[in-house]
């Protein structure tokens, strides 16, 4: 049984994660994208803990990606590595603030963390999961530092292949077996070339609930990925699109992240529904058959003669095709209902 603390993870119900690690500069923008998470009535609001001043050894590694133009176009950027995770740093007492600020609206929160040190501030939180990045696939001391948390662990995959994921899985699984995997297309945003769900499948039978992580505009392959049984949806939340920065550009604002969830659960209901009987004959509004003028006593009555129309106060449509000789036996006037008992 696969949990996110109380939160049973499974294909009944989508599970919906709001990333905005990505997307805060700071205590202040973490709090309001908190508040757009819990007003677009998500699951859970995710952030990224990546508190190690050494993480980057080279001070001119640059990030590639794009960003949204108010045209609606995109232009290609760059920017350096240190810079950005610099931009989200958060002190320890932020992070306490910023925990006990989510818990405040009920929303849960966990993070993604990038070193052995995060894991332990993840634990001072009371993180209900931890997610592994999915550059950090083959850092299993990582890994391992976090499944001995024996809570729920959710492991990103992109960029990493089949073999690298089963022994990611397969450290965990000595401690305990309460995980997501993953399925993360790569790109700053997405090229939808580069979406292959049929991979996803491949990563569905090793046993464990899927999530799909989208960086792709729009919400196209969310909805795809529904419709392939995913149990959890990861989508990045922005307070503006626009922002020159990385993963803005792909996100939901406040206004499409509530129309998001609505769309997730609407679309979820229509391919689990089945509260409703299997086809039911309704004949409330079926046709019925009218004379189209008087006719006498032993008239024969063809389709000629006949108004196929609504409501069936007599004889049905269905009734009057297997009708082999319909011969009156009584006088029966314009636009009356034909009954059987009218006939031979």
């Amino acid at each position: 049984m696969i949990k996110i603390k109380k939160k049973l993870i499974s294909k009944k119900k989508i599970f919906i994660t709001f990333e905005a690690g990505a997307t805060h500069n700071g205590l202040k923008s973490a709090k309001k994208l908190i508040d757009v998470a819990k007003n677009s009535k998500a699951d859970a609001i995710k952030f990224q803990m990546f508190r190690n001043k050494n993480l980057i050894m080279k001070n001119n590694m640059r990030f590639k990606f794009k960003i949204l133009r108010k045209n609606g176009s995109y232009l290609s950027k760059s920017e350096n590595l240190k810079t950005i995770f610099q931009r989200r740093f958060l002190s320890d007492k932020e992070w306490f603030e910023l925990k006990k600020y989510a818990d405040k609206k009920k929303i849960l929160f966990f993070v993604t963390v990038g070193d052995i040190k995060d894991i332990e501030m993840a634990k001072k939180l009371k993180c209900p999961s931890i997610k592994i990045a999915s550059m950090d696939i083959d850092y299993f001391n990582l890994i391992e530092a976090a499944a001995k948390l024996k809570i729920n662990i959710q492991i990103d995959t992109g960029g990493a292949s089949l073999i690298e994921i089963k022994k990611a899985i397969k450290i965990i699984e000595k401690y305990h077996t309460n995980i997501i995997i993953h399925y993360c297309p790569p790109g700053y945003p997405t090229n939808i070339r580069d979406i292959n769900f049929k991979n996803m499948e491949k990563i569905k039978s090793l046993g464990y609930p899927i999530g799909y992580s989208d960086h792709l505009p729009g919400n196209i392959a969310n909805f795809v990925a529904i419709s392939k049984s995913v149990s959890l949806i990861e989508k990045t939340i922005t307070l503006n699109k626009y922002t020159p920065q990385v993963e803005h550009c792909f996100s939901l604002n406040s206004i499409e992240a509530k129309n998001f969830v609505a769309e997730i659960r609407k679309i979820k209901f229509l391919l689990t529904n089945n509260t409703s009987p299997k086809f039911i004959s309704n004949k409330k509004y079926r046709r019925g058959v009218y004379l189209k003028k008087t006719y006498n006593k032993n008239t024969y009555i063809g389709i000629d003669d006949v108004i196929f129309a609504k409501p069936n106060q007599g004889l049905s449509a269905k009734n009057f095709y297997f009708l082999k000789k319909p011969i009156l036996n009584k006088i029966k006037k314009k636009f009356e209902p034909l009954k059987k008992s009218d006939l031979k």
